[in-house]
């Protein structure tokens, strides 16, 4: 039990519900499984990164917390939007941390039965920061986060993924210097971890991180 500013917390047993779809070749080999950024849904990784794969099983799934709906007035549609976790930028600390969301994942591939794939996990943004704390649970993955920076000072010293961290040099969110010199840390730290810059290109997905995240799928994945 940990003390938080809204009273005591403590962790509990139960059923937590999540949402995902499972989609593409059942039969192939391999699993790319997709986490959107914050405030989006996985419909967002959905359209501007599947195409990016040929023979492959998709797992493409909602952050456990909903924000507040979008509600249009007089029109009965609500959109929604997910996170994975909650950070305060300012006290540089969690209120959920990614170790809540990354065991329900891990929870969710089990039983699913996928756990012997060839996983990649493909993170966008807050995605991105996530993506490899699930991976800390599995024997061997792939990691693409892209315009994130891996916290390799929460994590495991060592992991046993291969990672590639792809900053747009224009990113405004997140720092892309800042992810480089964490991906040359996580490296030195004995990983397995290739940092790709790419040139004119900001915190959004573009063609120039679509050729990127191509190219390192080609080589390292399919």
């Amino acid at each position: 039990m940990s003390v938080v500013d809204y009273g005591q917390r403590t962790y509990v047993d139960g059923k937590f519900p999540i949402d995902y779809e499972l989609s593409g070749n059942p039969n192939s080999k391999n699993l790319v499984v997709f986490f959107h950024g914050y405030g989006q849904h996985f419909g967002f990784m959905k359209k501007k990164f599947s195409s990016l794969f040929g023979d492959a099983q998709f797992l493409f799934i909602n952050g456990p917390y909903p924000l507040a709906p979008e509600i249009t007035d007089e029109i009965p549609k609500i959109k929604l939007r997910y996170a994975w976790y909650f950070f305060n930028p300012l006290t540089k600390k969690y209120f959920i941390s990614p170790d809540t969301p990354a065991l329900i994942i891990k929870n969710l591939i089990s039983s699913l039965n996928l756990e012997s794939k060839n996983i990649l996990f493909f993170g966008f943004s807050q995605g991105g920061y996530l993506a490899p704390f699930v991976a800390k649970f599995f024997k061997k993955s792939t990691v693409i986060a892209v315009n994130s920076n891996i916290r390799y000072d929460l994590l495991p010293k060592k992991i046993p993924m291969t990672l590639f961290s792809i900053n747009g040099e224009n990113d405004k969110i997140v720092d892309p210097q800042n992810a480089r010199n964490s991906t040359e840390a996580f490296c030195q730290q004995g990983n397995v971890a290739t940092h790709i810059m790419v040139k004119e290109s900001g915190h959004y997905v573009d063609e120039n991180i679509l050729i990127a995240c191509r190219q390192v799928i080609e080589k390292s994945f399919i």
